[in-house]
């Protein structure tokens, strides 16, 4: 997905990556950042600029293009816990077919705001919540301290509960979508709330889940052999972080919710 670009976040279309039809082609030029699996994808969609004299959402087209192609450098991204998730994407007259737009030359903004409404929800579905409060579960039963299980703590099972009540609020707010989709309904604000909702939960849990393991969250990921499993969450501490911002931040969301689905004035 070649959205974000390094002067080019959540204010998306201030984007600069360009493409000019020549000869039959496209001929694409930018840079792109934040790519996810670049490294291991064959092609890339990109929202790009194809016509300089036209308003800021209006001169944005969506094209496809390989990425095994000369003009195009991928070059993944160390983060913090060592892995390559992200990539930078560089396009030097990097080529398409002609009719390798999709929606329509000028038209990439409307596509790209469909894609993007589908990725929140794929990201915020509520079954990837429920099973990391089950693993949650799961870690304060087997993790002791002074030689009891930490779940007995009262200040862990009052923080699990009120994470529970959140957890299945979201998945019935995911049934309650699911029944207005069968009956052609709309399910109103609901219905953008997902991927805020999966963020907030998934910060809780790593709020949670380093409590219960305490100094153990210190350990270097790759020197956790005495108890396997705890570079997983490490790894969720750190890509709870993140969660706040793929897929457009949770400032960005919360102004989406207000202004679309409450009607509230802008700013």
């Amino acid at each position: 997905q070649g959205y974000s670009e390094p002067g080019a976040g959540s204010d998306l279309a201030s984007l600069i990556t360009r493409a000019e039809l020549l000869d039959g082609e496209w001929l694409i030029n930018g840079h792109k950042i934040w790519t996810t699996k670049a490294h291991e994808s064959t092609h890339m969609f990109a929202l790009v600029r194809t016509e300089k004299n036209a308003g800021k959402h209006a001169g944005i087209s969506y094209i496809l293009f390989e990425l095994n192609q000369p003009g195009v450098t991928v070059r993944p991204l160390r983060q913090l816990n060592g892995s390559y998730e992200f990539c930078e994407v560089i396009l030097e007259n990097a080529r398409a077919p002609h009719d390798w737009v999709v929606g329509g030359i000028g038209k990439g903004w409307e596509v790209s705001k469909s894609t993007l409404k589908h990725e929140r929800n794929s990201v915020g579905a509520a079954t990837a919540s429920i099973d990391m409060f089950q693993k949650l579960v799961k870690l304060a039963k087997s993790t002791e301290r002074d030689g009891k299980p930490i779940i007995e703590d009262s200040h862990i099972q009052r923080r699990l509960l009120e994470l529970e009540g959140l957890v299945m609020s979201h998945l019935y707010a995911g049934y309650y979508q699911l029944a207005c989709d069968a009956e052609g309904k709309s399910p109103g604000v609901i219905g953008m709330m997902n991927k805020l909702n999966s963020t907030v939960i998934a910060q809780k849990t790593a709020e949670i889940s380093n409590e219960v393991l305490g100094d153990m969250n210190l350990m270097i990921p790759a020197w956790s052999v005495s108890r396997p499993g705890i570079e997983r969450w490490v790894n969720q501490q750190l890509l709870s972080l993140a969660a706040a911002i793929g897929g457009g931040t949770s400032n960005i969301h919360l102004n989406i919710i207000a202004e679309r689905g409450l009607g509230l004035p802008r700013g």
